[in-house]
C-alpha cells in the first residue's frame, strides 16, 4: 500500500484546498503511476494559471531542472479545469521543452474526472506521439491530425479528441464534439 500523498503548494504558501488537486484525485492518479513515481510523497505545485499568469512559457520554465534535481527523470501532473467544472490532464516524465517534434516516454498517460468518475488513458505504445510543445501550444497524443489534449499558448482554451496514441475519449464530457474548451485554470505539479 502506498503512503498517503502530501500535497504541498509552493505558490505563496497556498493551502491544499486552494488548488484543484484533492488528495482523493491524487490517489486516483497515483494508481496509474510507474512505481518509482507512485512512491513520491510530495506533489509540489510549480505552476498555476490563476497565480502565475496565463503563459505556456511560464509553465515551461516552472519545469526546468534545479540544482537539487533528483537523479531520476522528473515527473509532472498537469491538471486543467474547464468552464463546466470538469478536471482532466496528463502525467508526463520530461521537462517541458519547446521542440519541433514529439518526445517523452510511453509512461505518459491522460486522465479525466467528471463528477465522481475517474478514467485514465495510458499510451497505447503504437507510435511516438506522446508530448509536443512549441511556443504556440502544448499537445499530447496524435496520429489522426488531432491531439488527445491540446492547450494554446495563453492557456485560455483547449481541445480534446480521440487519437490512436492514447485511445482516449474526449477528456471533457461537455465538449465531446472536439470544439474549443474554455479553460478556467491550469495547474502543474512536480512529484518528489
Amino acid at each position: 500500500m502506498s503512503a498517503p500523498v502530501d500535497l504541498f503548494h509552493s505558490t505563496l504558501n497556498i493551502q491544499a484546498e486552494n488548488g484543484h488537486l484533492t488528495k482523493e484525485l491524487a490517489c486516483s492518479i497515483r494508481e496509474f503511476l510507474p512505481t518509482r513515481y507512485a512512491a513520491a510523497e510530495v506533489w509540489k505545485r510549480v505552476y498555476s494559471l490563476y497565480h502565475d499568469g496565463a503563459s505556456l512559457n511560464t509553465m515551461c520554465r516552472a519545469t526546468e531542472p534545479t540544482s537539487h534535481a533528483p537523479k531520476y527523470p522528473p515527473a509532472f501532473v498537469l491538471l486543467v479545469k474547464d468552464d463546466a467544472g470538469n478536471l482532466f490532464g496528463s502525467f508526463f516524465t520530461s521537462y517541458l521543452r519547446q521542440k519541433p517534434h514529439y518526445y517523452d516516454t510511453e509512461e505518459c498517460f491522460l486522465w479525466t474526472k467528471s463528477k465522481d468518475k475517474f478514467t485514465a488513458f495510458p499510451h497505447c505504445g503504437q507510435d511516438q506521439f506522446v508530448l509536443y510543445c512549441t511556443k504556440e501550444f502544448l499537445g499530447f497524443g496524435g496520429g489522426n491530425g488531432k491531439f488527445s489534449l491540446w492547450l494554446n499558448a495563453s492557456l485560455e482554451y483547449a481541445t480534446s479528441s480521440f487519437t490512436p496514441a492514447f485511445g482516449n475519449a474526449p477528456l471533457s464530457p461537455a465538449y465531446e464534439d472536439g470544439s474549443r474548451i474554455p479553460v478556467i485554470d491550469v495547474e502543474l505539479y512536480k512529484l518528489y
